[in-house]
């Protein structure tokens, strides 16, 4: 409808929809400017000290409770993710980001790095022979289900299917990809001998001459008609 087809109350609805849209939009780009990219990201010099200490905090007593001097990478990478999420939530070292869009926790998107948890302790089930990582791993699930809860609009909701199958003991865990098996190499071609290649030089020359060219031509050498007649 035509804005001068409108009855007063009409335009006013209209206004009031426009203004909305219009709040609605500098609130977007104002938040455009204040959200940064996940991967420019630069969490504050204090939290950082403080989620790496505890980190390494928490890696000393798992590996000590595995009966090792140091966790190894992968393993690492799990208990850094899991103490550092938790760690986060409970000190709100938070921030909203895009690209991809989400929440960062203690620098990492809580609902992720449950799914690459519980995918990695269902691979590789040693971590959980310490009982200081089954207690914080069973911790940091139901937290980050608490998380999920409250900031639905920035979880996944396929990673918190996992985590709440994971609590209830019905996790599947999923088939490793299938390797792609490689390319047969090409055979590798045959170099012909100096004589099959001069052979197959002669039968080239010999089909581009006209036949009564060679009979004829008094300018070929005898040792040129040999070559060309094969009898050299």
């Amino acid at each position: 409808m035509k804005l001068s087809e409108m009855n007063e109350e009409q335009r006013r609805e209209y206004n009031r929809e426009s203004k909305k849209r219009q709040r609605d939009r500098q609130r977007q780009e104002k938040e455009k400017l204040t959200i940064p990219n996940a991967r420019d990201y630069v969490m504050p010099e204090p939290q950082e000290k403080e989620l790496s200490q505890h980190s390494h905090a928490v890696a000393k007593i798992v590996a000590a409770d595995l009966g090792l001097e140091k966790l190894s990478g992968p393993d690492g990478y799990i208990v850094d993710a899991v103490a550092c999420v938790l760690f986060g939530l409970e000190n709100n070292f938070t921030q909203i980001v895009y690209q991809p869009n989400g929440m960062l926790v203690g620098g990492w998107f809580p609902d992720a790095a449950a799914s690459e948890a519980i995918e990695h302790v269902h691979r590789i089930p040693s971590l959980l022979q310490s009982t200081a990582f089954a207690d914080l791993y069973n911790k940091f699930l139901y937290a980050v289900v608490k998380w999920s809860k409250k900031h639905e609009h920035y979880s996944t909701p396929e990673f918190i299917q996992e985590v709440q199958a994971e609590l209830a003991g019905t996790y599947v865990l999923p088939p490793l990809p299938e390797l792609q098996k490689p390319e047969p190499m090409p055979e590798a071609s045959v170099i012909p001998s100096d004589a099959e290649m001069l052979e197959q030089g002669r039968i080239r020359l010999l089909n581009q001459l006209q036949p009564q060219f060679r009979v004829q031509d008094p300018n070929i050498s005898p040792q040129a008609r040999q070559y060309l007649d094969g009898t050299l």
